[in-house]
């Protein structure tokens, strides 16, 4: 038997990882608009709000090179769990 490999991926699978990718674009510009009416009440500073949008550029590519490599060294399921984890602990600090 020969595999055919890679196997095509379904449509589906396709609509859902393209809604995902705009979901994350969509993260790091969101908060553009978010900001200048919310930023008064909170007091922030039109310095503070501009650098708030810049620093996720950033951000997302640290993200991007230190998080993507980790796919290359761990099983999907150890990596999701080890994320989640860090994350969830991240945001009990």
């Amino acid at each position: 038997m020969t595999a055919s490999w890679p196997k095509p991926l379904a449509s589906l699978m396709i609509a859902v990882m393209a809604l995902a990718c705009g979901g994350m674009v969509a993260n790091l510009y969101s908060a553009q608009t978010l900001l200048d009416p919310i930023a008064p009440d909170i007091g922030l500073s039109a310095g503070m709000e501009g650098a708030i949008v810049m620093l996720t550029q950033p951000g997302y590519g640290l993200g991007l090179a230190l998080v993507v490599p980790l796919g290359d060294l761990f099983e999907n399921r150890r990596l999701i769990l080890l994320l989640s984890v860090v994350r969830t602990a991240i945001g009990f600090v």
